[in-house]
């Protein structure tokens, strides 16, 4: 298995946004070694993070619980399948975004036209989170975007542009989603 995605650019504009949200209950999918997902367990009641790499989980519960966080659960699986319908009031991912012909390294590889990942995530999303939940994911200008909103919009999400952020070879984008 492929090393950890260690944060970057992109993790680092999900949390600044996870710092100015509460949630009863939230998940992110794909944590990682639990970055973004020990400023969430800081504002929210509970959260649960999802990685299918065991190394990056390991990593995570060691960050989580060396801060005192005991208000998480860390599960292996690829997204949100493990989870039952209307669980979550706030989801939230950093999904791999890059455009590949073929999907290689999990880490970044994000399909054909980069959202491919990202829309079998929101399928899952539109499943468990709540109705008056949202649903918090970054992407980028590398990726089609037009799918990406076309897509969230067919699986029953409202979608808005909530931060931006240029980078010398890319603009990394937050988008907001509810359903409805």
């Amino acid at each position: 298995m492929a090393e950890p995605y260690e944060p970057r650019e992109d993790s680092l504009l999900l949390r600044r946004i996870v710092e100015s949200i509460s949630a009863e209950a939230a998940l992110e999918i794909g944590c990682g070694v639990g970055f973004v997902l020990e400023a969430l367990a800081n504002r929210c009641r509970w959260v649960v993070g999802t990685d299918i790499n065991m190394d990056a989980l390991v990593r995570a519960k060691n960050r989580l619980r060396g801060k005192g966080l005991v208000n998480s659960e860390l599960v292996c699986c690829s997204s949100a399948e493990a989870f039952k319908a209307n669980s979550f009031d706030l989801v939230i991912f950093n999904p791999p975004y890059l455009p590949s012909e073929r999907i290689e390294d999990l880490a970044v590889d994000g399909g054909e036209g980069g959202v491919e990942v990202t829309l079998n995530w929101l399928k899952e999303c539109a499943r468990v989170v709540k109705p008056s939940g949202k649903v918090v994911l970054i992407s980028s200008s590398l990726a089609s975007q037009e799918l990406l909103i076309r897509g969230a919009t067919r699986l029953g999400f409202k979608i808005k542009l909530i931060a931006s952020q240029p980078l010398f070879f890319e603009e990394l984008y937050a988008y907001e989603l509810t359903l409805g």
